[in-house]
């Protein structure tokens, strides 16, 4: 009996081992897709974000350009008027950063959807890539798994007859040996 279980484990246990680790993998490369796929959803929604974005620049007047000139027309006129304070404040303060302008929005807003556009393309390239990959492997995969499984259970089928068999000729010797 003990030959019957030591041959079951060989023929039957062993592939379907090979079988379940086989499929943890064909798990895992699901999850790699997965995760590309979330990785290109994240890209295409990064550029539809800068679309939107350099969209609303161009539809909007250049209102920091107005902002700086008015700003500067101000100032001029309180150096006309000759305020002490005014001109102390601007002697004793530091710079102020000059703003943005509204050409200077325009063309960085342009810059971000080009990488962005560029992101996405690369993303979409690598879910290509992966998608192809896994198209042309599982289908492989899954004939070489049913043709292993297949031989496994045929393997066990045998193998559990055999036992069978022995079982009943030790009994059939059992039954002659105590009538």
């Amino acid at each position: 009996a003990s030959a019957g279980a030591d041959g079951l484990t060989a023929t039957v246990a062993t592939p379907l081992a090979a079988c379940v680790r086989s499929v943890r993998s064909a798990r895992a490369a699901m999850g790699d897709r997965g995760m590309a796929g979330g990785a290109l959803a994240a890209a295409r929604n990064d550029v539809d974000a800068r679309r939107a974005r350099l969209t609303r620049l161009r539809g909007t007047p250049g209102t920091r350009e107005d902002k700086v000139r008015e700003t500067g027309e101000r100032e001029r006129e309180r150096e006309r008027t000759g305020c002490l304070s005014l001109l102390l404040f601007f002697v004793f303060s530091p710079p102020l950063p000059h703003p943005q302008t509204h050409t200077t929005q325009l063309a960085e807003a342009e810059r971000d959807l080009l990488a962005a556009q560029t992101a996405a393309e690369e993303a979409k390239a690598e879910y290509d890539a992966l998608v192809g990959r896994m198209e042309a492997d599982l289908p492989r995969w899954e004939g070489e798994r049913a043709a292993a499984l297949a031989t496994a259970l045929g393997a066990y089928a045998a193998e559990s007859a055999a036992v069978a068999g022995e079982a009943a000729r030790v009994w059939r010797g059992l039954g002659g040996a105590v009538g």
